[in-house]
């Protein structure tokens, strides 16, 4: 896990919502605070669109919604005068993407047993700090998912 102070929070916050290179994360979750909080959760419902397919619902990389369907969403709801009070974001690499690194680095483990790798978007008052987190199914010492979490986050999600 490694932390990221960005020095000019409101260039990045936009950056998350215009550049195309977050669009295919899955938003876990994301809270801020405005006139109101506002809470949503990047599991998908279901239920709400009848064209879901029974193997869709099956599918774990079906279980959220991507960024980049959201996100025009989530800035309409957030957008105002100023940067909200404070905002958490938590958006989780794809399982396609997850799957690629996997099999291009050679990882000392399988996709399957990595659960997620995350980048947390956390704004309070003037200051956003960026933290990436990794989740395994199995228990390892070795710390090469989580480096190379690290390393990817910093040359292609910082800036």
């Amino acid at each position: 896990m490694k932390s990221f102070s960005v020095s000019d929070p409101k260039s990045y916050i936009n950056l998350l919502f215009t550049d195309e290179r977050y669009d295919s994360f899955y938003l876990y979750e994301v809270r801020f605070k405005t006139e109101v909080d506002v809470y949503i959760s990047g599991k998908r419902n279901m239920a709400y669109d009848e064209s879901v397919t029974d193997e869709q619902k099956e599918d774990p990389a079906y279980t959220y919604v991507t960024w980049g369907s959201i996100k025009k969403k989530v800035l309409l709801m957030m957008r105002g005068e100023r940067l909200p009070l404070s905002m958490k974001l938590v958006l989780m690499f794809s399982r396609e993407n997850i799957n690629r690194l996997v099999e291009m680095k050679n990882l000392p483990v399988r996709a399957d047993e990595i659960s997620g790798l995350f980048l947390n978007v956390t704004l309070e008052g003037e200051q956003l700090v960026l933290t990436s987190g990794t989740s395994l199914s199995v228990f390892t010492m070795d710390k090469t998912v989580e480096q190379l979490w690290d390393e990817t986050l910093e040359r292609y999600y910082m800036e």
